[in-house]
């Protein structure tokens, strides 16, 4: 039995239902947010996002999800920090936000619900 080499298998490609977390991100659905205001941040989003889910899903806990801002804050720190630099940057950039849904059902009610919606 010893004798037997034995070779090392992460977790997520064991047999089972046993996974790290490893598959969570394929099963997300994604929706951009165009055309925010230069001044909105992360947690701008973040509201508008919980809003929804507690008003049109009736979400009364607000499970976990990832929103990616573009340009991102470190960038837009490095863009102000040398505004002659990037002083054409700085004039014409666009702000948008990549929010995760659990489901495509979610995402697509996020999407009917906030498309056109003004943001101020």
């Amino acid at each position: 039995t010893f004798a037997q080499r034995r070779t090392f298998v992460p977790p997520h490609l064991r047999g089972g239902g046993y996974s790290m977390g490893l598959d969570d991100d394929e099963d997300k659905v994604e929706i951009k947010i165009l055309n925010l205001p230069q001044w909105s941040e992360f947690m701008d989003v973040k509201r508008l996002i919980d809003e929804f889910r507690r008003s049109h899903l009736r979400q009364s806990y607000i499970p976990k999800y990832k929103i990616r801002m573009i340009p991102s804050k470190k960038t837009l720190e490095t863009w102000h920090a040398s505004p002659k630099e990037f002083a054409r940057r700085l004039q014409d950039y666009e702000r948008l936000a990549i929010v995760d849904f659990e489901n495509e059902e979610h995402a697509l009610e996020a999407i009917k619900v906030l498309n056109g919606h003004r943001y101020d």
